[in-house]
């Protein structure tokens, strides 16, 4: 789910990034930093992310928090890196007195790097969803150990029970003298 959030995210910047770069070279008006912010402060009022930011050759651009601060600064990062279809970086970063991960999505157009978008989000938020996704499956997994129980003892009845019924009350047929 950050994963898609971020590449939306991606795409939308990935042309107002371009015209600014292209337009402006190393250095971007504070209206076109305003602009971009725009959809980073939206992104970043998703419940599951913490921060948001944008990235050019290392250097934050613009970021904001659930706090609504455009100007806050980007955690640094932990040096361990996983890659994600080796494309997409995540580390742990601390922000804030917690521990985050940081997905950092790359903007490009025209197969161009022009920068990155920088995703932080709660591993407790991640936990609560492993937990949920667990719980689901120990459900379900109950559910068909019961439906297995059910149909096993239905089975179980009709070749084992009903031919035992059949065998005593014929019996009796035959303790009663009938031997027709």
């Amino acid at each position: 789910r950050i994963v898609s959030l971020a590449e939306n995210l991606s795409r939308t910047l990935a042309g107002p990034l371009s015209v600014a770069a292209s337009f402006e070279g190393k250095t971007m008006s504070a209206e076109t930093v305003a602009a971009l912010g725009l959809p980073i402060q939206l992104v970043a009022e998703n419940e599951d992310v913490v921060y948001a930011g944008l990235e050019i050759e290392g250097k934050a651009i613009v970021g904001a928090s659930h706090s609504r601060s455009l100007d806050f600064k980007l955690p640094e990062s932990v040096p361990e890196i996983r890659l994600i279809k080796n494309k997409y970086q995540v580390r742990r970063a601390s922000f804030a007195g917690r521990t985050v991960y940081e997905i950092r999505v790359p903007v490009e157009r025209d197969l161009k790097t022009l920068g990155s978008v920088v995703f932080g989000f709660s591993e407790i938020r991640i936990r609560a969803g492993i937990r949920r996704v667990a719980y689901t499956l120990l459900l379900t997994g109950l559910l068909a150990v019961l439906i297995f129980t059910a149909g096993t003892v239905g089975y179980l009845r009709r070749i084992v029970s009903e031919p035992l019924a059949r065998l005593t009350q014929t019996t009796q047929f035959i303790a009663d003298g009938d031997l027709t």
